[in-house]
């Protein structure tokens, strides 16, 4: 029994003199002409998948929607090397929806991409590649660690060293490679500076073996512009800054001596300049990472240096109120207010460094908060601080979600005008 063809206008769109009428209209196949089907299979899915197609466009009212496509190019034997293929909820989605509805033009786009990202496979070896960069890099110094008396002191520096140029020559003859024989090679260095370290009994202090590893690290990592490694570079700098300041733990930062007022000045400056690298870096064309600006490392870096200035000025804030507390409070508030702005207003802006500024904020209020409510001495206080804390952190998530589709717009003007 033949079944009808809907009759809509989206049907009608359909002018395809390629097919053969029993193709249209299929009837009883007879066994005779049963191969004769079995040979026109590609053609007619692919008819099916136009079809549908061709409905979908009518549906949305895009351009050319009449049109059912260019002509096929066929292998030497095969099916057609285009098939685009639609699922069929997409279809009756579509089909149940009005014809001006807007949310159909990304259903059309949805039907007519690719199944599988075209790069899968690449960012899959890349991300395999770092791992096993990785991997030779840590065990190579978890073996020297492990063989320290067993192995001898020129085998085990010339390991270490042997490793570190295959590392440098492998990224200079394959790009492919280059990535990942970096980070083996800022790895190894950082290993071979710790071995000679520990070796030969130089005297420096840690700050200095880690100055000495993002100095010399340097290199490699502005030339290859690429966002992985300036993290790794953040996070070797942010540990020189902390092992520079002496105080690695709790009982140092509130008992122990404190800073002078230049102490405390050189350490916001320190960290002030740690968060402008990846901003400097952006604004430097011969160092731009590819691909624009280095979010991560951006994100890095900010906040290490808004958790600096949070505990700077907390810790002074508990203390003894002199004008070094006040300048501390102030400089630091400063600061993140400034990272605040930038994140949300400049053309750094980004939603994520502006959480971590917004936290930061949460933190030196409610410290403020804290300090004047702790005074009275009296257990009211505590309830009275937890009311505080509820209602900071509600007007900072409601104040988040105002940011995010403030961003949002800003982000879809730009791609508008663009």
């Amino acid at each position: 029994m033949r079944r009808k063809a809907p009759a809509s206008a989206a049907w009608a769109l359909w002018p395809n003199p390629r097919l053969p009428p029993h193709a249209e209209h299929p009837g009883p196949v007879s066994p005779g002409g049963l191969r004769q089907y079995r040979l026109k299979l590609p053609e007619l899915a692919h008819a099916l998948a136009q079809k549908r197609l061709v409905i979908l466009q009518a549906v949305c009212r895009l351009p050319g929607a009449a049109a059912p496509g260019p002509p096929l190019h066929r292998r030497a034997s095969g099916p057609p090397t285009r098939n685009k293929r639609m699922d069929s909820t997409l279809y009756q989605v579509s089909a149940q929806s009005a014809p001006g509805d807007p949310r159909i033009a990304p259903l059309y786009a949805l039907a007519v991409s690719a199944g599988a990202p075209a790069d899968l496979a690449r960012k899959i070896r890349a991300g395999l590649l770092l791992v096993a960069a990785l991997l030779v890099a840590s065990g190579l110094i978890f073996w020297v660690a492990a063989n320290w008396q067993a192995q001898s002191h020129w085998f085990k520096l010339g390991l270490i060293e042997g490793t570190l140029a295959l590392s440098v020559l492998a990224a200079c003859l394959w790009p492919r490679l280059r990535l990942a024989a970096l980070l083996c090679a800022t790895l190894v260095l950082g290993g071979l500076l710790a071995y000679v370290g520990q070796t030969y009994q130089t005297g420096a202090d840690a700050w200095q073996l880690f100055a000495a590893w993002a100095a010399l690290s340097l290199i490699w990592v502005a030339l290859a512009a690429s966002d992985l490694l300036w993290c790794v570079w953040v996070l070797i700098v942010a540990a020189a800054i902390v092992f520079w300041t002496g105080k690695l733990d709790l009982w140092q930062v509130l008992v122990a001596d404190r800073d002078t007022l230049p102490q405390l000045l050189l350490r916001l400056a320190l960290w002030l300049a740690l968060a402008l690298v990846p901003l400097l870096v952006y604004c430097v064309p011969a160092l731009r990472v590819r691909g624009g600006m280095g979010w991560w490392s951006q994100r890095l870096a900010l906040g290490g240096a808004l958790a600096a200035w949070s505990a700077i000025a907390t810790v002074q804030l508990f203390d003894e109120a002199t004008r070094q507390t006040l300048a501390a409070f102030a400089l630091s508030g400063a600061l993140v207010a400034a990272s605040l702005l930038v994140a949300l207003f400049s053309r750094f802006r980004d939603f994520i460094c502006t959480c971590l500024a917004t936290l930061a904020a949460n933190v030196l209020v409610l410290s403020l908060i804290a300090r004047w409510i702790f005074e009275w001495h009296e257990t009211e206080a505590l309830l009275a601080f937890a009311v505080v804390v509820m209602v900071c952190l509600g007007a900072s998530v409601k104040a988040l979600m105002a940011a995010q589709h403030y961003l949002h717009a800003q982000q879809r003007d730009h791609q508008e005008v663009l």
